[in-house]
């Protein structure tokens, strides 16, 4: 069987570097090297789970087959799929019934809960849904991030406000989304972020 981590241990594994957040040459050699937790898939909770590096796994059960014997089924991380846009797709199966759902937000709700926010890409690659590089935004918000390649910052939680002109720092607690304010530039939003961060969870998440 599978041993997972408890959501306790999130904070400290569940973020990258400013260079891994930014970078375009994004693939799964990356992430070898960085810690890896799993949480059950919010309404598949028994059949898989998400981690906070963007995979999937089912988790090992015991099938009755016709025979009235019982058989091991040992649990494997699954091949997801690319479609439409560039988004990774993950195909779940409970109750004999399949659906296919996107990847990203099977890692928003597992970790921070659901929510009918849109999720914003940190670093614009539509296939690294590792937990540090998606952030729940508002169509606003997101449409605005698509119009402004060019201003997104290499700071976690930091972004180019373009109706006041400056840089916003802003992070989550719980499931909202604080704005912690803006600045003139991004180094003084990052570190108005690093402190924020290390108030509300002992530690820097800014990378």
């Amino acid at each position: 069987m599978y041993k997972q981590k408890s959501a306790g241990s999130i904070a400290n594994s569940g973020f990258c570097s400013k260079f891994e957040i930014t970078t375009n040459q994004f693939t799964m050699a990356n992430i070898a090297n960085q810690p890896e937790i799993w949480l059950p898939v919010l309404g598949y909770e028994a059949n898989y789970e998400v981690s906070n590096l963007g995979r999937v796994r089912s988790n090992d059960r015991v099938l009755e087959l016709r025979s009235g014997v019982f058989m091991t089924m040992q649990g494997r991380v699954l091949k997801l799929a690319t479609k439409g846009k560039g988004y990774l797709y993950a195909s779940l199966t409970k109750d004999l019934k399949q659906k296919t759902l996107r990847v990203h937000r099977l890692v928003a709700a597992a970790f921070w809960g659901p929510s009918g926010l849109q999720i914003d890409h940190l670093n614009g690659v539509k296939s690294d849904n590792r937990l540090c590089n998606i952030e729940y935004v508002t169509a606003y918000e997101n449409t605005i991030r698509r119009k402004l390649p060019g201003k997104t910052s290499s700071y976690l939680g930091v972004h180019w406000a373009s109706l006041v002109g400056k840089w916003r720092a802003s992070i989550k607690s719980g499931k909202k989304c604080i704005c912690i304010g803006y600045f003139t530039n991004e180094e003084e939003a990052a570190e108005a972020y690093k402190k924020v961060a290390s108030e509300l969870y002992g530690l820097d998440k800014a990378g």
